[in-house]
């Protein structure tokens, strides 16, 4: 049997996440270890970039994308989505 994990959208709207079983238990692993600070945040985003198995390839190798996609992210964890997109 597996875990069953939800997400929300906005503040009260509660989603079934679907994905394979092995990266839902990657985010949630990674997410529960994240200790608030940029440079947590930094390594989700390479240990996700890292993850061959849905990328095909290592992305951290990419030119500026870990660096890129970790300021993104920290945006959207200190704005919120609807401002960091603006």
């Amino acid at each position: 049997m597996t875990d069953r994990y939800w997400g929300k959208r906005g503040d009260e709207e509660e989603i079934q996440l679907k994905d394979d079983q092995d990266i839902l238990d990657l985010y949630k692993s990674l997410w529960q270890n994240y200790d608030g600070t940029e440079s947590g945040l930094k390594q989700i985003v390479i240990s996700v970039l890292a993850y061959e198995k849905v990328w095909g390839i290592n992305l951290n190798n990419v030119p500026m994308l870990t660096e890129a996609v970790t300021r993104y992210l920290l945006k959207i964890e200190n704005l919120g989505m609807k401002e960091a997109i603006k």
